[in-house]
């Protein structure tokens, strides 16, 4: 269909997309059967000459800029809108896959999935004895609102979901405590996987033993929570690059997981992406967590939102090779983060062992590009940092950062300087935009060579030896309780938010729990700690 002499009016809905990267409609889930979808409006650019798409795919049409809906082929020019329209399946949680051709080269797919939720929801039972033993026996029966409770105490198969919950209704499985044990699912390729399996929470359970993934999901609003996942050959767990979306990791344990293998890719005990094109909107939020004893990152994100929220991680023992940072956020590894990814990182308790800190910004394969709050977190250091280790490495790309409240000190009363950050990075307004206030750092931190230490931060307490925590004395025998009329008793800032101009959206607030003072016990149940009062504490507590 040509449209000689027809100029595009720009829809503000329209979301633009580069055709020379990898692009694909918004997702449709939870459609009615049979029902006439149409999909978000996508603005195609970086066209050159035309982009002619000539294939019907099911009967799917095709609106370009508000017109008539038309049937394939279709001619677009730069800066077009296009629109599908194509019915839901037949049948319940199935999907119909509407690809858009050039050539007969697929260049983008839209998702249409059916509803799950035919008969009122169901409890099964899983255990020894019961009328289902393996978990892998009602994967298959799930519909929206079931609950699947699994007898503790016991070791069941790998199992892969793949029926889909809604988001008022989510599929819920469910450990039950047998003689104080959570049920434990061990082994295989992959142990747990969440494979289109959309809108499901997945709690108080034992993962161990995969042999390249315990824990891998390629689905839409998942929960882990109250659950441990351990002992994994390579990565504890990962997110997909395409089709995931929404991950929360909520009071897990995760260790003795990542490494280097020769000839693979480093391995993490968590590292997700999500998939800004299907599930746009999707974040990462790993809260109240405990990491440890890994090898890799503790947790490498290329999510399209992080939210780090009062973890203790703890690099620990190495595993399998070298253990890097505690913390790593990344761009996309399929095309560039435009707009910029933003993450929020908030009192979290961050154990550096080795001589690897934080890295904010990119991995040398995808690049941040957006901004980075960092607020009321305590950095240990031991002494593989000497005074020109960075504890924070700016790399490949941002746009800004903020830090307030944080500590940064060493264990043991070390007195030797910090190199609180080091720039390697390209940053989007074309210099370094770090801010921050009301930090601690280690008296001399600020002359150690020109350019260690950022300018423009205000407020900063500088301090020798422990800034006023119970117990700093080793790595093992840690206590964050803050000590009254201490350095950092008192001297919080109130300015969370950074530079007008420079805050990230819909930042964490109020800051309503703490990190425990002390690591907590391996394998036992963690807890959320409310926050007393105000924050008026350095760091995290």
């Amino acid at each position: 269909m040509f449209r000689d002499g027809f100029e595009a009016v720009p829809n503000m809905t329209c979301v633009e997309k580069s055709v020379q990267s990898t692009f694909n409609f918004p997702s449709a889930n939870g459609q009615d059967a049979g029902a006439l979808v149409t999909s978000a409006c996508l603005r195609l650019v970086d066209i050159a000459g035309t982009l002619t798409l000539d294939e019907p795919y099911r009967g799917a049409q095709f609106r370009i800029n508000g017109g008539a809906w038309v049937d394939p082929p279709i001619v677009l020019a730069n800066n077009d809108e296009i629109e599908i329209r194509a019915s839901a399946p037949m049948a319940i949680d199935d999907v119909n896959w509407v690809y858009l051709y050039d050539g007969g080269n697929a260049v983008a797919d839209f998702l249409i999935r059916t509803r799950n939720d035919v008969r009122p929801a169901t409890l099964f039972r899983v255990g020894p004895g019961r009328t289902y033993t393996e978990l892998t026996q009602v994967a298959d029966l799930l519909r929206a609102g079931d609950i699947v409770e699994v007898d503790g105490n016991q070791s069941y198969a790998p199992v892969e979901f793949q029926r889909a919950g809604l988001p008022a209704s989510p599929i819920t499985i469910r450990g039950i405590r047998v003689s104080g044990q959570r049920p434990e699912i061990d082994g295989g390729t992959i142990t747990v996987s969440f494979r289109g399996a959309h809108h499901y929470v997945f709690e108080n359970i034992d993962v161990t033993g995969g042999s390249e993934v315990c824990v891998r999901n390629e689905a839409n609003d998942v929960t882990i929570r109250d659950s441990h996942v351990h002992d994994c050959t390579r990565h504890g767990i990962l997110g997909a690059d395409n089709y995931s979306g929404s991950l929360t990791i909520d009071r897990v344990e995760v260790d003795h997981a990542g490494g280097v293998f020769n000839g693979e890719n480093l391995k993490h005990p968590v590292y997700i992406a999500t998939d800004r094109d299907r599930y746009p909107g999707s974040r990462l939020r790993v809260q109240h967590s405990y990491i440890h004893d890994y090898g890799g990152n503790g947790i490498k994100s290329r999510s399209e939102r992080d939210e780090i929220y009062y973890n203790w991680i703890d690099t620990g023992t190495r595993i399998n090779g070298d253990v890097y940072y505690t913390v790593e956020l990344n761009g996309y590894e399929e095309y560039e983060s435009v707009p910029g990814i933003n993450a929020d990182v908030v009192g979290n308790v961050l154990v550096h062992r080795n001589v690897f800190g934080v890295r904010l910004g990119g991995d040398g394969t995808g690049n941040l590009r957006g901004r980075v709050r960092f607020v009321h977190n305590t950095l240990i250091v031991g002494s593989a940092f000497d005074q020109y280790t960075p504890v924070i490495r700016w790399f490949d790309s941002l746009e800004s950062a903020y830090l307030a409240n944080n500590v940064f000190t060493r264990i043991n009363g070390d007195t030797t300087p910090l190199r609180i950050q080091r720039d390697d990075a390209v940053w989007v307004n074309g210099s370094i935009a770090v801010a921050g206030a009301n930090n601690w750092v280690p008296s001399g931190s600020n002359s150690i060579a020109a350019g260690y230490f950022p300018d423009d931060w205000t407020g900063t307490v500088f301090g020798s030896g422990n800034p006023g925590y119970a117990n700093l004395s080793g790595f093992d025998s840690l206590d964050l309780t803050v000590q009254a009329a201490s350095d950092i008793d008192g001297t919080a800032s109130a300015d969370l938010d950074g530079p007008t101009g420079y805050e990230i959206p819909d930042p964490l607030a109020p800051l309503t729990f703490i990190a425990p003072a002390t690591a907590p016990m391996s394998d036992s149940a963690l807890s959320a700690i409310p926050r007393a009062g105000t924050a008026t504490n350095i760091g995290s507590r």
